[in-house]
This record gives C-alpha cells, structure tokens and sequence, in this order.
C-alpha cells in the first residue's frame, strides 16, 4: 500500500497544469464578476476615503448599495490575452460578443461547425468565406418572423417593444375583424366579418316566406285547427244551458278553447318575418296557450276528484269549497 501510495506521489509531481487542464468555458463569468466587484469597491475607496487612505474609512460604513451599483455599472477593464474590454450599458448588460459558427463541409467529405468569424459590439470581424450551400439566388434572407396572413394578429414575444422583428401570427376570432396588425375588433350585434376580416358587413335577414312549402303546410293545418276549434266553440255555445255543457264547466272549457286558438295562431307570428311585434307574438302565444290548456284541465281534474272522493262518504259533512265556476277560473 505504501509502495503504491509512493509511486502515485511521483506521478503526481511529474504532471504539468499546461498540459492536462483545460478550462471551463464558464469559469471565465466568474473571474469576470469578481474582478468586476473588486474594480467596483475599489473605485468606491479611493472616492469615499480617497487614494493614500489606509484601510476602511468610517464614509464607507454603512455600504450605500444604490451607489456601489452606480460604480458596478461604471466598472471597465480589460481580461484576457485577446484584449477582451468588460463593461456595461445602463442596463448593467455586457457588450453583445458572438461567435459565427458556419456549417460546412470538411475535405474529409463530414460536416462540421466552423468559427468563420465574431461579433463583437456591433463589429463584424469574418475570418474565412460562408458558404451557403443551396441558398437561393441573389441576397440571403434573415428573419425572425414572417409576415401575417390575412386575418391575424401579431403577438410580440418576450421583450415587448424591443423585440418588434419577431411576433407569432394569432388567428382573431370568428366574429373578429383586423383593426390594425396588432389587434382585433368584435363585430357588432347583427354584423360578421367578411372573408379578409377587414370590415363588417351586415348579415342578411333569413326568414320563412309565405310560399313556401313548409309555411303553406303550417298555415293549412293551423287553419283547420281553427275550423275544429271554432266547430266546438258553437257546439258549446248553442248547448250553453244543458246539463253536459254545465256539468263539464263551461267556464273551463271555454278557456281550453281559447288556448287551442291561440297556439293555432301562434303559427302565424312564427312564419311573418321578422320584427318586434312578431319575435314578440311567437314568444309569447305557445308558452301562454299551452299554459290555458293544460291549467284548465288540470283543474277540471281537480274538481272532479274531489267530488268524487266526497261522494265516497256516506255522511258528508259539508260541500267541497271553491267548487264554484268563479273560484275555479281564478
């Protein structure tokens, strides 16, 4: 064990940082930041307590943190062998340094990365020729976003102002026309936009005519139910005073009747085109007649259980109350 631990020690002694280490790309930021904060609290020193001072000064305490960000944002100096100037704008981003990297072909016949250039703080250094491989004729093209279909809307993404180049193409809604190339309008009430979605129009009234098969179907079977009911009407009131037409309530009947003339004239509103009166009429008829009818017999029915379940016993007390032809309309 110790004969091994001695020849590692040897080994160890032989190796060389030049030749095995290999820096992390990173490990850079992080010297930067540092030299950074120390530039800063140093320019901060010599202000505060000024340059032959020794040692902190009792200015520098309490830290006033806006104004040693003030001094960060001031912060410039040079890094590296290659000249490298660290610095910032006012908003405390260092200058835009890139990397061109051009996919090529290698004499080997592989395709491979290749560094043909940087970018650096709005310079533009190119080492070698770009090749385009199957570009199109004449110049290349550089976009972030293509233009807007007809109705769409840009969206801008993440940056808002300061990234105008680039938007992501939002289809506006169905009852939606383009106002301008950022946003979209609702239509009116009785409006749809047209095929561009550039303006409204108005929507043309669709309604049933008169002539029509269906109507002509409608309105013949509503009129003979008129005839059936009216039939009955003078059925009724010719044999107004016998015993069947009283023992039914007349008051009743009457009412269905009426219910059954107007859900048969309901149909009329229905088939009219379309205004206030007639979207008010075919509203409220079939709800109103239907209402007469089915109110009307359900109190018939009423009546008639209750006098049959009087006639049950065999001493009534008393006459079922509001069997009157009064209290059963009310």
């Amino acid at each position: 064990m110790d004969e091994k631990r001695g020849i590692q020690a040897q080994d160890a002694s032989k190796e060389k940082l030049s030749e095995k280490y290999k820096q992390d790309p990173k490990l850079s930021f992080v010297i930067k930041s540092i030299y950074t904060v120390a530039y800063g609290l140093h320019n901060l020193f010599k202000d505060v307590c000024g340059s032959n001072a020794q040692g902190p000064c009792p200015g520098l305490f309490p830290l006033n943190q806006s104004l040693f960000k003030n001094y960060l944002m001031n912060v410039s100096f040079t890094y590296g062998g290659d000249g490298e100037t660290v610095e910032f704008d006012w908003r405390g981003d260092p200058p835009g340094r890139y990397n061109i990297m051009n996919f090529q072909q290698l004499a080997n016949g592989s395709y491979d990365y290749i560094h043909v250039g940087d970018w650096n703080n709005g310079s533009l250094q190119l080492r070698e020729k770009l090749q385009l491989g199957h570009a199109p004729s004449g110049r290349v093209e550089s976009v972030c976003s293509r233009p807007c279909k007809p109705g769409t809307r840009k969206s801008l993404q993440s940056g808002g102002q300061e990234k105008k180049c680039c938007w992501v193409c939002v289809p506006c809604d169905r009852h939606e026309i383009i106002v301008d190339e950022f946003t979209c309008k609702p239509c009116a009430l009785g409006y749809w936009p047209n095929f561009n979605k550039t303006e409204c129009a108005q929507i043309a009234v669709e309604f049933t005519k008169w002539t029509d098969t269906e109507a002509l179907v409608s309105m013949g079977v509503s009129c003979l139910g008129f005839a059936s009911t009216g039939l009955a009407a003078v059925v009724f009131i010719r044999h107004n005073n016998t015993p069947v037409v009283k023992s039914s309530t007349r008051e009743l009947s009457y009412l269905i009747l009426v219910g059954m003339a107007l859900s048969h004239a309901a149909t009329f509103p229905i088939l009219a085109k379309p205004s206030p009166v007639s979207c008010l009429l075919a509203r409220l008829l079939p709800g109103l007649s239907f209402a007469m009818i089915y109110a009307s017999l359900l109190t018939k029915t009423n009546r008639i259980a209750r006098i049959l379940a009087g006639s049950k016993k065999r001493f009534p007390k008393r006459k079922p109350r509001f069997m009157s032809a009064t209290a059963q309309v009310v």
